[in-house]
């Protein structure tokens, strides 16, 4: 008997790659003030064109989402704060992603570095999720691995002062008097 065939559906498979820019300094860690851009390219490694495709990607945390700044494919599209966001191949309809990596999707975003950044943060740390539809139901979300981003850390200086009374033989403590000399030591230490 010949052999039985069953014919296997198609079904996309999304993933994708993120990365970042400081475009405040080409060198070095972040600091306050500067600015990012994140870039995430989604592609379609599945064998049939994914629908309802969206991108997830939460604003870093000491980061302000700058307004207006997301692309997809180059051109202007919904915030990615708060998302998720639709994304699509080049030229495609809204949520369609279609396979290869020429059809990937690719999304940018900004951010400024916080002001006040606690002095134990060291990084910055950002994921991007994407997820979408096939014939037989959702794909599996796929998340980025995190992107790090070295920060300049804010120095924590811990002053200490003493005192000591040179006329008196180098007394500490005590009560000086008219005519003493004081010799004052200050220490700063960065912790």
């Amino acid at each position: 008997t010949p052999p039985a065939i069953t014919p296997v559906g198609g079904q996309p498979v999304l993933t994708a790659v993120k990365s970042v820019v400081n475009l405040t300094r080409s060198t070095g860690p972040a600091q306050p003030g500067d600015v990012l851009e994140y870039t995430v390219v989604t592609q379609n490694t599945g064998n049939v064109a994914a629908t309802g495709s969206m991108l997830s990607d939460p604003v870093p945390l000491y980061t302000t989402y700058i307004a207006g700044s997301t692309r997809l494919n180059g051109a202007a599209t919904a915030d990615i704060r708060p998302g998720p966001i639709s994304i699509n191949s080049p030229g495609a309809a809204a949520g369609v992603l279609n396979v290869g990596v020429v059809n990937a999707a690719v999304v940018t975003f900004r951010v400024t570095v916080n002001a006040s950044i606690p002095p134990n943060i060291t990084t910055l740390s950002n994921t991007a999720t994407v997820f979408g539809q096939g014939p037989s139901g959702g794909t599996p979300p796929f998340t980025t691995p995190p992107v790090i981003t070295p920060l300049l850390t804010n120095p924590v200086l811990t002053p200490t002062k003493s005192v000591v009374n040179l006329t008196r033989g180098n007394q500490q403590g005590g009560t000086a008097q008219p005519g003493d000399v004081l010799e004052y030591t200050i220490s700063v230490t960065n912790t």
